[in-house]
């Protein structure tokens, strides 16, 4: 996979391959994680587009026929209970309406080798059944299918740029364009297997949208160990729940990470992780061996080291690192060929759990064929990243890149993989001026 970038953000242009574990470093503010957003956005903004699209067809239809039908239902709805109070009121017409609206889909659904004045008949004879005056029904049932036809009219490219806009827009705050050169479009490119999808925004707007792949996977961006105190309680209320495809990086990893506490959600791909891998949990057993459960609206961890069981919520930040990869297994949410984004994953690692954090996400990406991004600010990680990864055979599908900031704020990226030396030489060049201004310190002091 290829990802191609230009006049984003911060970023001029970027060529970043992901073959299996690209790590990105560069001085802070230079776009590193707005390649992980990128790939985020992409991915899951075309996660199930034609699902979004009959989605968004079928909320704009719902909405549309509310507004002709709740007028009427709401009239007769007053009549039968006058001494209901407001909320309740609304909820029965809300309630009524959205019964009527899948009468009215099924019936057209089934009608299909049907004229427009016997469909038109059915919506009349349905509306009056649920309680339309018959002077009423005509008119109605007209005017609905007035709206039906608007509506199913409307092109399903200009709804998938819309949806493309939205998701972009959330996960960027808005800011999709380049910062200085606002005039220029912006544009993405991804090659998959050969083929090259585009799209390109402009006034942080999606124009363009070229797609010549089906997006069959998800990404999963992890930057915040907090995230792991998520409970199935505590993100009931979600967009994701009410099958919104406007959810953003954090709430989309807790909503993923509370799947499992459904008892048969994703049961077959949670055996098929617990029997191929043993390797993966023997290296997390170095951090955390115990069982994770959800008590009331908390999740805990069961470990033999304490009599009682202790709330994720007060584990350390380094330990909740392992618990997301704990969780993501045992539910089976991770998936063959998914994406997976770390932003900066070691700093809440002590050194030492750097090691087996970095061996672990080497592991995985072999034993589930991942495409993994990492950004990382650390030597220690980035050393083990590399070691691991020729440990394991994986050093060919690896990628090391350094954003680097050019003229006038802008950034690029640069491919080290035949150049590691200058790559750990600017990491490590603050350590070497700390040890000169020491030196220089006992020098004046001595």
């Amino acid at each position: 996979m290829r990802l191609s970038v230009k006049n984003l953000g911060k970023i001029e242009k970027a060529e970043i391959i992901v073959d299996g574990i690209t790590a990105i470093t560069g001085n802070n503010n230079t776009g590193k994680s707005t390649i992980g957003k990128v790939f985020f956005s992409f991915f899951n903004g075309f996660y199930g587009m034609n699902k979004k699209v009959v989605n968004a067809i079928e909320s704009k239809l719902k909405d549309s026929y509310r507004e002709v039908l709740e007028d009427e239902i709401d009239k007769n709805n007053q009549i039968e209970e006058v001494e209901s109070n407001f909320r309740s009121s609304y909820s029965s017409v809300h309630r009524k309406t959205n019964r009527l609206f899948k009468e009215l889909s099924v019936a057209e659904e089934t009608s299909k080798d049907k004229g427009l004045d016997d469909l038109c008949q059915i919506f009349a004879a349905i509306c009056i059944d649920n309680g339309i005056s018959k002077e009423k029904a005509d008119d109605l049932a007209q005017e609905l299918l007035k709206r039906r036809d608007v509506i199913e009219d409307i092109d399903e490219n200009k709804i998938v740029r819309e949806i493309i806009t939205r998701y972009f827009k959330q996960n960027f705050n808005g800011q999709i364009n380049s910062l200085d050169d606002t005039e220029t479009d912006s544009e993405i490119k991804v090659e998959i297997k050969g083929e090259t999808s585009q799209i390109v925004f402009n006034d942080n707007s999606c124009t363009k949208i070229k797609m010549n792949v089906n997006i069959l996977h998800e990404a999963y961006y992890i930057d915040d160990p907090f995230v792991a105190d998520a409970s199935k309680s505590k993100c009931f209320f979600y967009p994701a729940q009410r099958n919104s495809s406007l959810i953003d990086i954090r709430e989309h990893l807790e909503y993923k990470l509370t799947q499992q506490n459904d008892i048969m959600g994703n049961v077959v791909d949670a055996v098929t992780s617990k029997e191929t891998l043993e390797e993966v949990y023997t290296i997390l057993e170095r951090v955390i061996k115990g069982q994770l459960r959800e008590e009331k609206d908390d999740l805990e961890f069961v470990t033999e080291k304490y009599k009682k069981p202790i709330k994720v919520s007060n584990l350390s930040a380094g330990l909740k690192s392992f618990i997301i990869i704990k969780r993501l297994l045992e539910g089976g949410i991770i998936k063959e060929k998914d994406v997976i984004i770390l932003d900066e994953p070691e700093i809440h690692l002590h050194p030492k759990w750097q090691l087996i954090y970095a061996e672990l996400i080497v592991v995985l990406q072999e034993k589930f064929d991942l495409s993994v991004i990492i950004t990382t600010n650390s030597v220690d990680f980035l050393e083990a990243i590399e070691y691991f990864s020729k440990k394991y055979h994986r050093q060919p599908i690896c990628n090391y890149y350094m954003a680097k900031e050019i003229d006038d704020g802008k950034c690029t990226f640069v491919h080290v993989d035949d150049n590691m030396n200058e790559l750990y030489q600017k990491m490590v060049e603050p350590g070497i001026r700390l040890n000169d201004l020491k030196s220089k310190w006992e020098e004046e002091n001595d």
